[in-house]
């Protein structure tokens, strides 16, 4: 698409672009791709059926959160449900699995550049969070298939990844469509604003028939 006769990266947000990870998780089940289990609760009845058939810990996000801001973990499913009835919109429910690191994948134009591991902070359960420890890793086929997936999926251009592995399998945390990406770059040595660059002018050739 052409807005006011430029090319634009991820137009996604300028035609159909729907904020939240509820409408992320569904579009990865329509897409049979591996990811955490993600539910909304639209009112408290339906809030306690689903934190009754979770085990726990568990999670509870803000649904739109970004950069590890809103997401609180709970140990017991009262003071999950006590949580919800005072605060009963906006917020979905995920399951919690317990990890030490995750991974997090670039991917721009439907290419995966590479992949750092992140390590969760003593005390905490976040690996997106100021001052995580990372380093670089192999980005393995498994890796690479399942991010380009997920990206095709949200139908995004640019996209930082976060995955985990549960019970053997990868499994998508969330896709972010505006990833920092001066840590990666620091980690992996890969600079990604050099494939964005190229995929610009992949897309204004394309879009001009060059």
């Amino acid at each position: 698409m052409l807005f006011l006769g430029k090319v634009v990266l991820d137009e996604i947000i300028g035609t159909n672009y729907i904020v939240g990870k509820m409408y992320a998780a569904s579009e990865f089940a329509e897409n049979k791709i591996d990811h955490i289990s993600t539910f909304e609760a639209m009112n408290f009845a339906a809030a306690k059926k689903i934190i009754g058939k979770l085990k726990t810990p568990l999670l509870v996000k803000l649904n739109d959160s970004m950069k590890g801001r809103g997401i609180l973990k709970f140990t017991s499913k009262q003071k999950a449900l006590d949580f919800l009835k005072k605060n009963p919109r906006g917020y979905i429910i995920q399951e919690y699995v317990p990890i030490d690191h995750d991974y997090r994948v670039m991917v721009i134009d439907g290419k995966a550049l590479g992949v750092m591991k992140r390590y969760v902070p003593e005390k905490d359960f976040r690996t997106n969070i100021y001052g995580t420890k990372a380093e670089q890793v192999l980005l393995t086929k498994k890796l690479a298939k399942i991010s380009i997936e997920a990206t095709k999926a949200m139908n995004y251009d640019i996209a930082g990844i976060d995955i985990l592995k549960q019970d053997g399998k990868f499994k998508i945390i969330e896709v972010n469509i505006a990833p920092e990406w001066q840590k990666f770059k620091k980690i992996t040595g890969i600079n990604p604003a050099q494939e964005i660059v190229k995929a610009a002018l992949k897309k204004y050739k394309r879009k001009h028939g060059f």
